[in-house]
């Protein structure tokens, strides 16, 4: 398991040793070894090997697009929202009743809640994804994502994986509700 800057290939922890052992076991077919593929074995088992590696990488990659679909969703519900609050602040909306101000900022501040979980839940399916890519490499003659790319050719400072920034984005959110919210009731 590549580390890089005190984390893990894909911004996560690094995992306890008996993790990554773990990992490898539950990784690795003991059943099968490359002794056991035909005349060809060597390079049999490596092309096998080569072919997970295509399908695993490709998984990882659909869950990051999955996960760039919900943040679009949230981003676009979060702006109209903000947008429906602005607009009622600068025309001194009277009639809403108060608890209907309420109501909307507590479903507002409820699906950021959401958001926040759901950033959570990807940014550790991809940290998990990317611990197997990065094992899978092991048994290939290039370690291109987790030697070349997190260990040697990112910068060393000043680089943030976009999975911790996009944790606080439904906290910043949450907190625009909260203040569009209370200037909404205020200017009534």
């Amino acid at each position: 398991m590549t580390t890089v800057h005190g984390t893990m290939a894909g911004g996560a922890l690094p995992a306890p040793r008996s993790r990554r052992t773990d990992l490898r076991t539950a990784l690795w077919n003991s059943a099968v070894l490359a002794e056991e593929f035909a005349d060809d074995s060597a390079s049999r088992y490596r092309t096998a090997v080569l072919e997970q590696y295509k399908v695993y990488v490709e998984s990882a990659d659909r869950a990051s697009a999955r996960r760039n679909v919900a943040n679009t969703f949230f981003l676009t519900v979060n702006g109209l929202l903000l947008t429906l609050f602005g607009a009622a602040a600068a025309s001194g909306v009277r009639e809403a009743p108060a608890v209907g101000v309420v109501c909307v900022v507590v479903a507002a501040l409820c699906q950021c809640v959401v958001w926040w979980a759901q950033a959570r839940s990807y940014r550790r399916l991809g940290s998990a994804k990317w611990a197997v890519v990065a094992e899978l490499e092991l048994r290939l003659p290039a370690l291109a994502y987790s030697s070349a790319e997190w260990g040697t050719a990112l910068p060393s400072r000043g680089y943030t994986p976009l999975t911790r920034i996009e944790q606080w984005v439904p906290v910043v959110f949450a907190a625009l509700h909260l203040g569009m919210g209370l200037t909404v009731l205020i200017s009534r």
